[in-house]
């Protein structure tokens, strides 16, 4: 991971539709991003010594319209971090909502048996 990991939400919406095919939601689709400050690695000892692997998450709705009953959803791949869900109520238009509780698990185990380097 780096120390500094980018996720723009800018998502994308299917146009057009072929004969027969179920009318497609034209609704806007919401403007935000997800900005998440991590640390660079993380070791069986960053397990042990309790250090946070989340600095800060912050998402931005740059949108016109609120955000309303989210969910933001963390996996890892191989998974040394525990999923993670975080429910967010609302999100107002045109703010940025910075998450307070960061706190992730990080499987100790298997940080613990790791010979070598792996990227997750």
């Amino acid at each position: 991971m780096t120390s500094t990991e980018q996720d723009t939400g800018m998502l994308s919406s299917q146009v057009g539709q072929a004969a027969g095919d179920t009318p497609i939601d034209e609704s806007p689709v919401p403007d935000f991003s997800i900005q998440a400050e991590t640390a660079r690695r993380i070791t069986f000892a960053s397990h042990q010594s309790d250090i946070a692997l989340i600095a800060d998450l912050q998402i931005t709705n740059a949108s016109a319209q609120a955000l309303e009953d989210l969910s933001l959803r963390m996996t890892c791949d191989p998974p040394v971090v525990g999923p993670r869900t975080w429910p967010i109520d609302r999100i107002a238009e045109k703010s940025e909502f910075k998450l307070r509780d960061r706190r992730v698990s990080l499987a100790g185990g298997m940080l613990n048996e790791l010979t070598e380097r792996v990227r997750a």
